[in-house]
Parts: structure tokens; sequence; C-alpha cells
């Protein structure tokens, strides 16, 4: 999922974020650093992110993102064009 990263996050004009929704609405989730429930469910509208590092940032941090800040989705990865072949 694309989506506008919170402004106080911003570093060196990025503004955008791109990460991989691991939980969408009623999905079952465990703790996210303090910043959800113990134990429920992703409420309505909101969907839970994580990136591929550890320490990306992400749910972890940011919390539940809605649904509805989602700039687009990612289909698939294009390759790079200075490597196709002839």
């Amino acid at each position: 999922m694309v989506f506008a990263m919170p402004e106080s996050r911003q570093v060196d004009g990025m503004k955008w974020m791109l990460k991989r929704v691991t939980a969408v609405a009623g999905d079952g989730v465990r703790p996210m650093s303090g910043r959800s429930p113990a134990r429920g469910n992703v409420p309505a509208g909101c969907v839970v992110v994580h990136g591929d590092s550890a320490s990306s940032l992400d749910s972890r941090q940011l919390g539940y993102i809605p649904a509805a800040a989602g700039l687009g989705v990612v289909i698939r990865r294009l390759r790079d064009p200075g490597r196709l072949v002839a």
C-alpha cells in the first residue's frame, strides 16, 4: 500500500511510504508497541502495515493506518529496464 507519511516523520522530503498490508479490518492482531489494544481486531476502515526490516517505520510505531489514506497498491514489481537482455 502506498500512503502519505505523517509530516512529523518526514525526512529529506520523503512524503510517501510503501508498506506491506499484513492485516485488514476484522483481522486479529497482536500488540503493536503500545499503539493498539493488547489483543483484538483491526478496527473498521483501518489496516496494519509492516516493512521488510525490523527497524522499519510501520504500524508498530504508527498504529492502525486508515485505509482511506491509501494512494494506491502495488500489483507487482517491474524489472529494471537496464537489466533486460535482448
